[in-house]
């Protein structure tokens, strides 16, 4: 990969995603610390996450909402601030009411953000939202280790606010502009109210598919990491954690730079064994394994969750699912499943910590739990390719195509692919017929800039650099015949 592909893919505004998860962890662990909540203050700010991602489901659906954006943005940061200082206070009184009440509010900031940062990677191309994913969670993770290691009163109060005022200022960042945010919800939303019954029945499987996995996938892992918690030191799981997230993270980060993106058919078979092999070692000797168990366990959850973000983004490009029901249900089902799953670790680890026959049934039930969330995710049939899966509805196009019917499916195959908005698609198509701006905003009614704004933003979601190069772009795209086809 060279430096200009680099320079391509690089967007600031989508690392504020790591900035964000980095500051509900941290917050997370002083309150573990400071007032030894225990697994209740890690069930109430799940439910709080999950509260905010739904409440966010049902603001951005909401033509008043969108009138007033950057208001409710406002609101909820100051939960967020709020809910920061809540915690600090909590932890020099020693309150676990102050506690708690901080974080809910971190919880309902976070979770109302973190739907909206899935949003913001749905207008760029595939292989840009996926390698900034990528850099996000490792960001997250380094950022983890650091601050974890000095989680003290007045400290934790510079960091916690330095990480969310960080991620504010890259959410704050530009983004493609709000109108092409704007023109991106109507595209999708377009596309998601013309799709045939058959269709919108097939997303609606796929979506509870996701959801459905989701809760169940991470019930199974919050509950085996109970079992971490009552056998090692909290400080030493959280450590655990950040280990686990930074070697997958860096791991995929660079086999994304050395040889492009992991299938997700390719993550989901790594993501059974790595998981099942963190279930079993957690049956072994503690005092000999130290934190090797849970390390390999959450391994294993943090390829599910860029497999899952994955899949759900390639979803909502694809038209197939609304963004804001597709990430709001995400960050809620993952954090009910957790939820639930910390709360039955409460009941049942006491149980079975003292008997090693049960602790083995406990976690063979894990284990045939973890098989049925995949046999859920396998009856995802897009999951080796949800972006370019062919529309069994549409006849094949008859032998004498027309050129001009071609250069369409030429032209619709690049906008797919590359996130382009209506309006862009438009100019492409003008652009592959060797229309230049000054024509094109005479026939559009346009002005030359608005005209020479959208050729900007076309040549960097399609990686080129002059109108020669996009036409050889889109003429060696064919989504029916190979890259090699040519149209003339």
């Amino acid at each position: 990969m060279t430096a200009r592909d680099l320079k391509q893919l690089f967007s600031a505004s989508l690392l504020g995603y790591g900035f964000l998860r980095a500051w509900i962890v941290l917050c997370l662990l002083y309150s573990r610390h400071a007032v030894a909540v225990g697994s209740g203050g890690s069930t109430v700010l799940m439910f709080a996450l999950a509260a905010g991602a739904l409440a966010t489901v049902g603001l951005l659906r909401s033509a008043a909402y969108r009138r007033r954006e950057s208001l409710f943005d406002l609101l909820f940061l100051g939960f967020g601030i709020a809910g920061t200082c809540c915690s600090f206070f909590g932890g020099l009184l020693a309150s676990p009411l102050y506690t708690d009440a901080g974080l809910v509010a971190i919880g309902l900031c976070g979770g109302y953000f973190e739907a909206r940062w899935g949003e913001r990677f749905v207008p760029y191309p595939e292989k840009q939202s996926y390698g900034n994913l990528l850099i996000a969670f490792l960001l997250a993770a380094v950022l983890g280790i650091a601050t974890s290691s000095f989680v003290t009163g007045g400290l934790f109060m510079v960091e916690s606010l330095a990480l969310l005022g960080v991620a504010t200022v890259l959410y704050l960042l530009p983004n493609g502009g709000s109108t092409e945010r704007a023109e991106t919800r109507g595209r999708l939303e377009s596309a998601k109210d013309s799709s045939t019954s058959a269709d919108g029945k097939r997303s609606a499987r796929a979506i509870a598919n996701i959801t459905l996995t989701m809760l169940l996938f991470c019930f199974v892992q919050s509950a085996a990491t109970s079992i971490s918690y009552s056998l090692l030191p909290v400080a030493d799981v959280f450590q655990a954690r950040f280990v686990a997230n930074f070697i997958v993270a860096a791991l995929l980060v660079a086999i994304f730079l050395l040889r492009g993106a992991v299938r997700p058919i390719s993550l989901l078979k790594a993501l059974l064994p790595v998981t099942a092999a963190g279930l079993f070692l957690l049956v072994l000797d503690p005092s000999v394994l130290g934190t090797t168990p849970i390390i390999v366990l959450l391994s294993g959850n943090k390829l599910f969750d860029v497999l899952m973000l994955f899949l759900l983004i390639s979803f909502v490009q694809a038209g197939k699912v609304s963004p804001f029901l597709g990430f709001g249900l995400f960050v809620a089902a993952k954090n009910i499943g957790c939820a639930l799953g910390a709360m039955s670790g409460d009941v049942i680890v006491p149980v079975v910590g003292s008997d090693p026959t049960a602790l083995f049934l406990f976690i063979g039930l894990l284990e045939v739990l973890l098989l049925v969330s995949f046999l859920w995710m396998f009856s995802i049939k897009q999951i080796a390719s949800p972006t370019t899966q062919p529309d069994a509805a549409l006849p094949e196009p008859s032998a004498p195509a027309s050129l001009e019917a071609r250069l369409d499916r030429h032209v619709e195959a690049v906008s797919s692919r590359c996130g382009l908005t209506p309006r862009e698609t438009e100019i492409l198509e003008l652009l592959a017929r060797g229309k230049n701006r000054e024509t094109i905003a005479r026939d559009q009614h346009l002005s030359k800039s608005t005209v020479h704004t959208h050729m900007i933003h076309i040549y960097q979601k399609t990686g080129v650099h002059s109108q020669q190069e996009l036409i050889e772009l889109i003429e060696g795209v064919s989504p029916d015949e190979g890259p090699s086809t040519s149209l003339v």
